[in-house]
């Protein structure tokens, strides 16, 4: 995959994961990566792409749980080394992890995840 330093349109953005191999979510161990939602990873299961994520929050466990890909601690340079090597070169651990994610895949469909707040939504209109 080339690099692109432009803004990449969003109807484009699952063609740009898919054309690499690997997504990766890396950051420090910080309040704000243990209680946010890293909204790349919802772009990983919608392309199929299999993850690199550090500990800490809901998308490393989902990712770990689920086994969307492979979850290293923070700022350990050479784990995240060996996963993207593992993941690269390891043909039965990237299929697995993308029939995980294409398993998975319909619990965050648009439909499904805004359900809850459709529901509230009529609820306050009646």
């Amino acid at each position: 995959m080339a690099a692109n330093d432009e803004w990449i349109p969003y109807d484009e953005r699952l063609s740009w994961l898919r054309s690499g191999k690997i997504a990766i979510m890396l950051h420090r161990r910080t309040a704000e990566a243990d209680y946010s939602i890293r909204t790349r990873l919802f772009d990983a299961i919608a392309a199929g792409t299999p993850v690199v994520a550090t500990k800490g929050g809901f998308a490393a466990e989902l990712v770990e749980q689920e086994g969307l890909g492979i979850v290293v601690s923070p700022g350990d340079v050479a784990a995240v080394a060996e996963a993207i090597r593992r993941l690269l070169m390891d043909d039965e651990t990237y299929s697995t992890c993308v029939n995980n994610l294409e398993r998975i895949r319909p619990r965050f469909a648009w439909e499904h995840v805004t359900r809850p707040l459709v529901g509230a939504i009529m609820q306050w209109q009646t």
